[in-house]
């Protein structure tokens, strides 16, 4: 049974502000109202959950919500032009980011409410892009939209793709002509990573070390955690790498913090710097 109630003329207002021309009332838009405030309640419900077990995980075997969140800014802009219904968005961020292999076995449990904890997660990365500004508060219900300063930083995520996808041709008509991963360098002081190809100098004065470009990285294994995890997921998430046969081919020349970083980041695992690499 319908009933009458009565509101302040500001409240009024807000709820025009808040409606869908020509398909909302006043009463679905208060329906909507609660039915996000439900749904708030019940994400932080399933974020203490969530933060429970992967409490008792070990690092490395879920996908962290920074890479999410770049992809998820990215792929809005790229795909969407900025602005997308929630379930479209994000059903296109997560083949994204599975074409690129960047989710993990546990990615794709189910937690409490039935979605997969990719899905959960992308809906956490929404939450912090809009407290930070880069999505917006205001879209009609149901939408997902990037503010300028999102615009501006998903183009720079955009730009720095294109590169790579220029990169990626290139290397595509070089390799047609000659053996990939030829060792080209023959300088003192180049040094070769053992286990795997890569190609590396310390950069003079400082304990920067530069890899060059066509060095291969290998997967990760579970000894790889902590800041060192957090680099290579960075790189990933920034489409420094391209999937080959041996592992993931480095598309560019790229100065590491110190030679025990881009040690640990090519191979996947903890390992000793002075050990992994020979004078070539």
């Amino acid at each position: 049974m319908a009933r009458m109630i009565r509101i302040d003329d500001d409240i009024y207002e807000c709820l025009k502000k808040m409606a869908t021309p020509f398909e909302d009332t006043p009463n679905t838009v208060l329906r909507k109202i609660l039915h996000s405030t439900q749904s708030l309640t019940q994400q932080a419900e399933d974020g203490k959950e969530q933060d429970k077990i992967m409490h008792k995980r070990k690092k490395g075997e879920l996908t962290r919500q920074p890479v999410y969140e770049e992809w998820l800014i990215y792929t809005l802009w790229d795909e969407f032009k900025g602005r997308a219904k929630k379930a479209d968005v994000t059903e296109a961020t997560i083949s994204n980011m599975q074409r690129r292999n960047l989710l993990k076995k546990a990615d794709f449990e189910k937690v409490s409410t039935g979605e997969t904890r990719a899905v959960n997660t992308i809906a956490w990365s929404r939450n912090r892009l809009k407290d930070e500004g880069f999505i917006s508060s205001d879209s009609p219900f149901g939408f997902w939209e990037l503010t300028g300063k999102g615009i501006d930083r998903a183009k720079k995520i955009a730009d720095f793709n294109k590169i790579n996808r220029l990169l990626n041709e290139k290397r595509d008509v070089q390799s047609s002509v000659a053996p990939p991963y030829q060792n080209t360098f023959k300088s003192d002081g180049h040094l070769q990573l053992k286990r795997s190809y890569a190609i590396g100098t310390e950069k003079e004065g400082s304990k920067k070390f530069i890899v060059k470009k066509g060095a291969i990285a290998l997967n990760i294994q579970g000894s790889l955690s902590g800041s060192y995890l957090e680099k290579r997921q960075e790189m990933e998430a920034q489409g420094l790498f391209r999937k080959v046969n041996k592992g993931y081919e480095l598309l560019d020349d790229y100065e590491f913090d110190s030679k025990a970083q881009a040690t640990n980041v090519l191979l996947g695992v903890s390992e000793s710097a002075n050990r992994a690499w020979k004078n070539i």
